[in-house]
């Protein structure tokens, strides 16, 4: 609130405006705190989903080319490197490719 005027307020509505201040300000940071707990939800959503696949991933490559999972993972690191893209892009493609074959 404000006023061109000086003292346009008496103590009364100065207490009034200060409680719903106080209010106002509450809601502002319990809106700050839904939204941030929400990203960091959502942002957990697709570390899991990006994780799963890379795990589906590597087993579609140490099935195709004979390797133990700790040559399938060097494998996916060195292919998402050579084509430059990321390794959750590569696992992604790999995954539908799979999908594509078996149905």
């Amino acid at each position: 609130m404000y006023s061109d005027r000086a003292g346009a307020y008496d103590e009364t509505e100065v207490g009034l405006l200060r409680r719903f201040a106080a209010q106002a300000a509450i809601l502002v940071a319990n809106v700050h705190t839904f939204r941030s707990a929400e990203r960091l939800s959502d942002n957990l959503k697709r570390a899991l989903h990006t994780r799963d696949l890379i795990a589906t991933a590597k087993g579609i490559v140490m099935l195709r080319e004979q390797l133990d999972p700790d040559q399938a993972m060097r494998w996916l690191i060195e292919q998402s490197s050579l084509s430059g893209t990321t390794l959750a892009t590569l696992a992604e493609t790999l995954v539908e490719a799979a999908g594509d074959e078996a149905g």
